[in-house]
């Protein structure tokens, strides 16, 4: 399951601003960003035009990265020990102490 679109997140805020301000954007998408203001349904139905481009979903998600693995000396045999050091890009809306009961302790040993 994605992200879903909430009225808290700052992609809501900058959609109400286009809706408001915005010159080109055709009037059926207008209707339904101010419409999403109160109708839940008009904010899902936002959500899923938004989210079919990724980058609007991960402005919303939570996301993670694994940025820099480390270990071993030989390209051809295993190593002893690996370390990753793993980014994580937490949603408006997520608490930082939920988030870290969902992921659990990431230290694997062999």
């Amino acid at each position: 399951m994605g992200p879903s679109q909430t009225r808290k997140d700052p992609l809501y805020s900058t959609t109400q601003c286009i809706a408001e301000h915005g010159k080109d954007l055709p009037s059926h998408y207008r209707k339904l960003i101010k419409r999403a203001a109160y109708s839940d349904s008009a904010l899902y139905a936002l959500g899923k035009i938004l989210f079919k481009e990724r980058v609007y979903e991960n402005l919303v998600g939570t996301t993670q990265a694994i940025d820099i693995i480390q270990g071993g000396v030989k390209a051809n045999a295993l190593p002893e020990k690996v370390t990753a050091l793993i980014n994580h890009r937490i949603a408006v809306i997520r608490f930082v102490p939920k988030l870290l009961a969902s992921l659990g302790f990431l230290q694997v040993s062999v």
